[in-house]
């Protein structure tokens, strides 16, 4: 019964584990976003506002978070559009 029961609880939080990276599609180039990476160095909090879901970016949103974050730390792509959207093809 424990085993079972043990089995169940890690089924169902895998079930909340976030996929390892996104890819977020834009006009001027898709964003790559390593999840894992991040996940790292900041907690769920960090970047997302009540429990850990999808976060649905906008060119505002996206910059407000993404920009604005890494501006705060001092660390990341921030100084080129390029930086993050990178051309495919």
């Amino acid at each position: 019964m424990k085993k079972s029961m043990l089995f169940l609880a890690m089924l169902l939080s895998s079930a909340f584990v976030a996929e390892a990276a996104y890819t977020f599609k834009a006009y001027n180039g898709d964003v790559n976003f390593d999840h894992v990476g991040h996940r790292k160095n900041f907690t769920c909090g960090d970047c997302h506002d009540g429990p850990p879901r999808f976060i649905e970016l906008n060119h505002d949103s996206a910059h407000k978070l993404c920009i604005g974050c890494h501006k705060k730390i001092g660390a990341g792509p921030v100084r080129h559009c390029g930086d993050c959207h990178k051309q495919n093809g």
